[in-house]
């Protein structure tokens, strides 16, 4: 049974996202990138929003987890903890962009274009809408990997 011919939930491709972080040699769908791309701002911009750092942020110039004293151990645990999660998002997020581009057939070598201010990112977006290409050398899908 092919992808497409499968029930596709929302809710399996965001655990997809998390099951397959490191996984670089197979495709993902419009679907498969799209939900937990647009699930993980989902979820920054509400915790941002219910703990006020868009104010914090745009008065300090930093983002304060406001959960323990400055200059404390649990503030510091605090810290680690969130910027390990933020570097297993962004590695996600890579990965995911890398099985998208191979969704497309194309190289992954396409993801420089991030690195190109305002026009590389207008055309990365552009990609990551296109339908799925038929594909010989990435035949497999992250949900049959």
């Amino acid at each position: 049974m092919t992808q497409s011919a499968k029930q596709f939930h929302p809710f399996m491709a965001y655990l997809e996202f998390w099951s397959k972080a490191f996984v670089f040699n197979a495709t993902a769908t419009r679907s498969q990138y799209w939900i937990p791309w647009i699930t993980n701002r989902l979820i920054f911009f509400g915790y941002c929003l219910v703990t006020q750092q868009w104010q914090h942020y745009t008065k300090y110039g930093s983002v304060n987890l406001g959960l323990a004293p400055p200059d404390s151990i649990p503030r510091a645990i605090i810290v680690l903890i969130a910027m390990g999660i933020c570097l297993v998002v962004i590695i996600g997020q890579f990965t995911l962009r890398a099985r998208r581009l191979h969704d497309l057939n194309l190289s992954n070598w396409f993801i420089l274009l991030f690195l190109v201010p305002v026009v590389g990112n207008i055309i990365m977006f552009i990609l990551m809408l296109m339908p799925t290409k038929a594909n010989p050398r990435w035949w497999i899908n992250q949900s049959n990997y």
